[in-house]
């Protein structure tokens, strides 16, 4: 649990605490960083990540610019799943990512 919470600090930009199970992009605001994140954490933890969809968990990494636009202009926000501290932990234990 203490590197994973190194990693975190050193990509979330606010104060957090673990044991409240933090949603990485919802709750962390772990976004434009959040493949390097994950790289990191991968190698960390030696854990298989080829199940892991991107794109169902994070908005694309995009500039501020075109994400306000998107925003403005988007018909249907999308919702993206929940990525706690608590499944990482969990995948980190198992070697591979699992909901």
């Amino acid at each position: 649990e203490d590197k994973l919470l190194k990693i975190l600090e050193d990509f979330a930009p606010i104060d957090f605490s673990t044991e409240s199970n933090p949603k990485i992009y919802h709750d962390l605001g772990i976004l434009d960083d959040a493949a390097e994140f994950l790289k990191a954490y991968s190698k960390a933890f030696n854990v298989d990540l080829s199940t892991f969809i991107f794109d169902e968990y994070f908005p694309p990494e995009v500039d501020v610019l075109t994400s306000v636009f998107l925003e403005l202009f988007r018909s249907r926000k999308k919702h993206y799943k929940e990525l706690t501290v608590k499944m990482l932990l969990e995948s980190a234990h198992r070697g591979t990512f699992t909901e």
